[in-house]
């Protein structure tokens, strides 16, 4: 009878632990969070040729439409060093730019990476990159005509067969009922 009175006991004290209440842990007092500081980007220096360039790009993203036109002809006036080739590149394969022109800036990526210039062997890296951009999107659009031209052409096709199909609807409306056999009634 012992372990059953044990057994009671210790189950009144779990039931009777299980009521108690719990305090909740005080929160820790606030510390005040520092502000958010916005990182400080260095201008590149300009020997610094790849990181000169992607900051050209990333200025030139927030120009309007007409400085833009006046930065493609600066860096046209320039187009003999590496460095102004490739920002001419990068500046004429903007999307949805009047200025874009894909082909060209291929042509000029591929100056920079054919060059043995110092200068621009510090820059194959990126050139590489946007050539390869370049090429891609030069074989999309390629693409994506081709695609445009089939779909007209399949919808001047269906256009001339639904006519081809109404003309035989009206043919065949037009003809008189066939006779029905002897002895049948419709």
């Amino acid at each position: 009878m012992s372990i059953k009175l044990t057994s009671v006991v210790c189950l009144a004290a779990a039931v009777a632990a299980g009521c108690a209440t719990v305090s909740e842990p005080t929160p820790a007092p606030a510390v005040p969070m520092p502000a958010p500081v916005a990182p400080i980007l260095p201008t590149p220096s300009p020997e610094d040729g790849q990181a000169a360039a992607l900051f050209h790009r990333q200025s030139v993203l927030r120009l309007p439409p007409a400085e833009v036109t006046r930065e493609r002809n600066r860096l046209a006036a320039v187009a003999v060093e590496p460095a102004a080739q490739l920002r001419l590149a990068m500046l004429l394969a903007q999307p949805r730019s009047p200025n874009a022109d894909l082909a060209r800036a291929l042509a000029l990526t591929e100056l920079v990476l054919k060059s043995a210039d110092p200068a621009a062997v510090s820059l194959h890296p990126l050139a590489w990159l946007l050539a390869e951009q370049l090429a891609e999107r030069l074989r999309l659009e390629g693409l994506g005509e081709r695609q445009s031209a089939q779909l007209k052409e399949s919808q001047r096709r269906v256009g001339e067969l639904q006519e081809k199909l109404e003309r035989l609807a009206n043919i065949e409306r037009s003809l008189p009922g066939r006779p029905l056999p002897h002895g049948r009634t419709p």
